[in-house]
């Protein structure tokens, strides 16, 4: 990841004091104080879903016995007649206002129709296991200790699985013109977005503990493999410090130098988000699993750094912000998506916004806001994104049509290669696993030729032993496609970081990772370490996009 050369001062900003004497801002954004936003939730479904109208009449009886008796029919009729005629006008009124109400439930549920795989509500796991037919037979499996994973007992047979999950394909993005003005993301709404090519699936469900272990059993996971992410995540867990957050550089807190290998940089923004991504990835919040109180301060540590600015609510630290951004969005959509916690709305509102207003008008994302893009940062923001909304919070179509439109810029040829930036010439490894997957989340089939003849180079290629930044892109990939290059990368991917975790002294449970571009040594041990368990919780972490169903391509042959 080689940062662009900056632009040469102008002679006004060379006469202006140093600027390690006064706080580095982007020259796109104006700090102003941070206000606490108020809970703002989303509004799931329409508000009006059944309309009922009773109308009761009531009629008053002559008391005039008499006249009651010896009235002709002529005589009731002519009496009763403004009566009559009332019940009538209110019973024809009363019959149109119900069929307007009916028409505009109707209306009112297809204008908040969402997209494909756009989530309005929160199904449990029962949801799961019901799309999933195929059931799991539990088994003890005996782990001595270290390495017993609290899912011990759900291994199946795994070659008798059968995948029977409804394919969801959906066709590819067809270019919309583009709005007069750019929908506001001020409000937590559900999206109504005219991109329904949404893949669908992507969900957490499989997040939850009896989904975890059914997902795990059966989708390529073993018991070492799980047994490997709460080594991990335990480990993460001992590494935080005492104001609730995490650092890349963690030598002064509770490791206390027993470490080796911490990062290069500082940025407790996206240490802090690493560590929450990769324990919500197991299913563990703030309200559920062993670790509720970490979860908790790590959470209520990025809400106390996010800054308010004239671009929304920042996380943005150091030289390379934008990711602290992306990741912090990410981390606060998927607690808000597996919590409901109504204090956290309004700041993925905010982060959202800064996301949103950063974008440069190419379609991607740099360190700085508004900078020209690289791929590997817009990838950040994206996924941030694709979060949200899923959560349930608004993403303006226009901003993913730019994204789209970017990605499509650094393709290098039809065949799933992407270039890093506008300045490359070659299709790098890890950005072109990162574009295919942007493809992905903005609607690519899965039978495109350009995927399909990408996850092959993917396959061909085989997992990176230093580059854990494009194992874990190339395995999110290739376990969304599904297929036979994902049943031939996923054994050898699991038990690659199986056998390379740490087992012994302070550092068991963690890696560390060092690749030809230097991310490793800048993200140093947490950051592998957090990516890793992020790679091996792929079984359950997001639901594939395409479904579960049975995909074997004909055209898909290996070039070994």
């Amino acid at each position: 990841m080689t940062e662009m050369p900056k632009p040469e001062p102008s002679a006004a900003s060379r006469n202006e004091p140093d600027a390690s004497s006064r706080p580095r801002v982007s020259r796109l954004e104006t700090i102003k104080p941070r206000v606490q936003p108020g809970p703002r939730l989303p509004q799931v479904g329409p508000a009006i879903s059944e309309a009922k109208i009773v109308h009761r009449v009531h009629i008053k009886s002559d008391d005039d016995q008499t006249i009651a008796k010896h009235a002709t029919i002529r005589d009731r009729i002519q009496r009763n007649q403004k009566s009559l005629s009332s019940i009538l006008a209110s019973s024809v009124f009363h019959a149109f206002v119900l069929l307007c109400l009916l028409w505009l439930a109707t209306q009112w549920k297809q204008a908040t129709q969402l997209a494909p795989g756009v989530l309005a509500e929160f199904t449990d796991a029962s949801d799961v296991q019901q799309l999933d037919v195929d059931p799991v037979q539990p088994v003890n499996v005996e782990i001595p200790q270290p390495d017993v994973s609290p899912l011990e007992n759900t291994s199946v047979d795994l070659a008798t699985e059968a995948d029977t999950m409804a394919d969801s394909e959906t066709p590819s993005v067809v270019p919309a013109e583009v709005p007069t003005e750019t929908p506001s993301t001020n409000d937590a709404t559900l999206s109504t977005a005219k991109m329904t090519a949404i893949p669908a699936g992507g969900g957490l469900q499989g997040r939850d503990a009896d989904s975890r272990a059914a997902l795990a059993a059966k989708r390529g996971g073993s018991a070492a493999s799980e047994a490997a992410v709460e080594r991990a995540l335990e480990w993460i867990v001992r590494h935080q410090f005492e104001d609730g957050g995490w650092r890349l550089q963690f030598h002064d807190g509770p490791c206390n130098g027993r470490c080796d290998d911490e990062g290069l940089m500082e940025s407790p923004n996206a240490a802090t988000s690493l560590a929450l991504l990769s324990l919500m990835g197991a299913g563990y919040t703030s309200e559920s699993g062993p670790y509720q109180k970490e979860v908790a301060a790590g959470i209520n540590f990025l809400l106390g750094r996010m800054r308010s600015t004239s671009y929304g609510g920042s996380f943005r630290e150091g030289e390379k912000g934008m990711y602290a951004q992306g990741m912090a969005t990410m981390a606060l959509s998927e607690a808000f998506a597996m919590t409901k916690r109504s204090d956290l709305a309004g700041s993925v509102v905010d982060a959202v916004e800064y996301i949103q207003k950063a974008q440069h008008g190419r379609g991607g994302w740099r360190y700085e806001a508004g900078y020209p893009g690289d791929m590997l940062v817009t990838g950040w923001q994206l996924l941030a994104l694709k979060s949200a909304q899923r959560a349930g919070f608004k993403v303006d179509d226009e901003v993913l049509r730019k994204v789209d439109r970017f990605v499509d810029s650094l393709e290098v040829s039809r065949a799933g290669r992407y270039r890093y930036g506008p300045e490359r010439s070659g299709g790098e490894p890890a950005s072109s696993a990162v574009g295919m997957l942007m493809k992905m989340y903005l609607g690519q089939r899965r039978d495109h030729p350009d995927l399909r003849e990408g996850t092959l180079g993917l396959s061909d290629q085989g997992y990176s032993t230093g580059n854990i930044y494009y194992n874990y892109y190339a395995t999110l990939v290739l376990h969304h496609r599904r297929g036979r290059y994902w049943k031939k990368w996923n054994p050898e991917m699991r038990d690659f970081l199986i056998d390379q975790q740490v087992r012994t002294g302070h550092e068991a449970g963690s890696w560390h990772f060092e690749d030809a571009l230097g991310t490793g040594r800048q993200g140093g041990r947490l950051y592998s370490t957090a990516m890793a368990a992020m790679t091996l919780e792929v079984y359950y972490r997001f639901l594939p996009l395409y479904g579960y169903e049975p995909f074997e391509d004909t055209q898909e042959v290996s070039t070994e």
